[in-house]
């Protein structure tokens, strides 16, 4: 099992990766700046990897929840989502995660249940990058 301080400990690894990503590079001997387009889907990718290596333990104990904990409370209460507000889980992904979170908690997840929920959870690599961001304030 995981601890506290392990967890807290990946999410700073993850915060300092995405603060690395250069907003300037050297080019023939001089500071270029990166266009923003370039640095967020280096972000994105960055992100995506994260999620999509990420182990169990990792998905059920760091990755879920800070996604969940976004939700509206009606939302979260009725594990699904009431309007397309671009905060926590779609309309669709809401059921699956929440079902397969709450699943996680008795029983480990079948290798079908953790590729799809690597593929969802993947897809919400802007909220996450917006997490961590806000976790650093």
């Amino acid at each position: 099992m995981m601890n506290k301080f392990r967890e807290e400990e990946y999410l700073l690894y993850c915060i300092k990766r995405l603060n690395m990503i250069p907003e300037k590079i050297l080019q023939n001997g001089q500071y270029v700046s990166v266009s923003k387009t370039r640095i967020l889907n280096q972000k994105k990718q960055f992100m995506k990897y994260i999620i999509l290596n990420a182990s169990p333990e990792m998905l059920h104990k760091v990755w879920i929840p800070k996604l969940m904990h976004r939700q509206i409370n009606q939302e979260a209460r009725h594990s699904f989502s009431v309007e397309k507000n671009n905060i926590g889980l779609s309309i669709f992904d809401s059921k699956f995660v929440t079902s397969v979170y709450k699943d996680s908690k008795q029983r480990p997840l079948t290798e079908k249940q953790l590729v799809q929920l690597k593929r969802t959870l993947s897809k919400y690599w802007k909220q996450y990058i917006d997490i961590l961001q806000e976790e650093t304030k």
